[in-house]
Formats: C-alpha cells, structure tokens, sequence
C-alpha cells in the first residue's frame, strides 16, 4: 500500500481531507511532528467525515523518529516540493511508495530535499501561483501513483456496472463449472484475463449477494439465485451469438456484440425475438 507522510502539517482541514482520500485509497497517513493542531480535533475528524475510522494514522516526533523506525522509506521515497526540477508524471511510483508532502507555509525541509535530491517531484503550474492546495496535492500525487500501478484492490466501477460485472462473473463460473471438476477464483482470473486481486473482490460482493458460495479450500459454487441468473446469460448470449452469426456476422463480431447485448436487451424483447424467429 502506498505511505502518506505529512512533514508538521499546520491545518486541520488539510489533514482531514488527505485522511480521506487514504481511506478511500487503502493509503497509510503518517505524521510528522510538531503538529499544527491535535489529531483529535474536530476539525480534521469533521473534514474526513466517517472514513476517519478506515485509515491507519501514525505519528513521529521528528524525522529522526520517523526514518529509525521506517528504514525502507528511505528506497523507495519520493517528495514534493514545488522547486523540484522534475514533474511528478516523470516519478516511478511503486505500490508501496512512500510520498512525503510539506508543511502549508514552508514545503519540506532544506537538508531533506538535498538528501533525496533525485526523488523530488513538482506539479506543474503557472509561473504566478506559489502552489497547490496541500490536499488536492496529495490526492493528485497518490492516484497518479496508483493509475501507474494499475489500481491495485481498489473498485474501478461504479453502479452502472456492477449488474454486468456480476453476471459476467456468474456466467464465467456456469461455463467454467462444465469444464473443470472444481472452480477457483484463479481459474476465473485466468479465463478473463483479470488479476487476481480483482477476482477476489468480485467474489466476495457476489457472496455477500448470496449469489454463490466459497469453501474453505477456495472452490466456488453456484447458489440458486446465481444458478438462475448465470443460465439466464448463457441462453442470452449463445442464442444472440448464433443469431448474428447467421445473419452473415463474423463469429469473433457475433460474440463480441452478444456479449454486450446479454447484458442490456429486456426479457420482453428477448422472449419477442425468439418467438418471432421461430415461426
């Protein structure tokens, strides 16, 4: 996971929205004192709304304090400052980067920014503008580093899309329950081409649905709702495939576009069309 590290912050505002976005973002936020206001204040709970309770907070007298007790940071750290010589795009973020933000009114410390000289990183801006909101800094520094990592364990859809994540996952384990003796998240991940990460995910939203079932050696069963609305997609999609494909489609275009129509097309005219082409 990434690693958020605050140098004296002074507003707590500022502190409650970056507590956000590490809780939004799965990110640690460490702090480095002094401080400009207790982390009890209601202020920075009040800016961070009801996530305050998802993000690991932690605190250090100074960075002598900080760098004994992490090590690591210091191989793979990288920190922003608006005089850096580089832009933050040109950063090479691993998933468990340690970012470090300066205080509002001063950035980060001399000697620190002489110490990671070739890890210091700026946002590009207008000649006039002294900075960035230190908050919007961080959420823009933190998702960059997680788009390079491909957003790792975080949902990358939204409602919208959940029904058809869903059924492409319930139909993927009806398919793949007729092939194999067993199904496991990995035989999922490798059918799809998903990560694995993102399988795991899934299966726990559709098991919280009740849609399917996980034994405690990882195989994954089908329950009678999943069952019902796995076959319902496998119908849909071999019968829309075959249709096209006898209109003169290519059999890779019909599957593509039967894909996309399982999804979408109502019951009514589903059961339309194959009425009427049965006559």
């Amino acid at each position: 996971m990434l690693h958020i590290v605050l140098v004296e912050p002074e507003i707590p505002q500022n502190c409650g929205n970056i507590a956000r976005t590490c809780a939004a973002t799965g990110s640690r936020l460490h702090l480095i004192r002094p401080l400009g206001f207790d982390i009890s204040d209601r202020a920075v709970k009040r800016a961070g709304l009801d996530y305050w309770h998802l993000v690991e907070v932690f605190d250090y007298e100074n960075l002598n304090d900080f760098f004994e007790k992490h090590p690591e940071a210091a191989q793979d750290c990288w920190l922003t400052t608006t005089k850096a010589p580089r832009s933050y795009q040109e950063a090479r973020f691993s998933p468990n980067s340690w970012i470090f933000f300066g205080k509002e009114t001063a950035g980060l410390p001399l000697d620190l920014r002489e110490r990671f000289r070739d890890r210091c990183i700026r946002l590009p801006m207008i000649d006039e503008a002294r900075s960035l909101n230190l908050s919007n800094t961080v959420a823009v520094c933190v998702y960059e580093a997680l788009r390079q990592n491909d957003f790792p364990g975080l949902l990358g859809v939204g409602e919208m899309a959940i029904n058809e994540s869903a059924e492409n996952y319930l139909e993927t384990i009806l398919m793949l329950s007729k092939k194999l003796p067993v199904v496991r998240s990995v035989d999922i991940a490798n059918e799809l081409g998903f990560k694995k990460s993102s399988v795991s995910i899934a299966m726990k939203n559709l098991r919280e649905k009740n849609h399917i079932t996980v034994t405690d050696s990882g195989f994954i069963y089908l329950t009678d709702s999943g069952r019902e609305i796995a076959e319902m997609i496998y119908e849909r999609h071999e019968f829309l495939s075959t249709w096209l494909e006898s209109l003169g489609v290519p059999k890779e275009i019909a599957t593509e576009d039967a894909c996309k129509m399982e999804h979408v097309i109502s019951k009514e005219s589903f059961t339309a069309i194959k009425k009427a082409l049965k006559q």
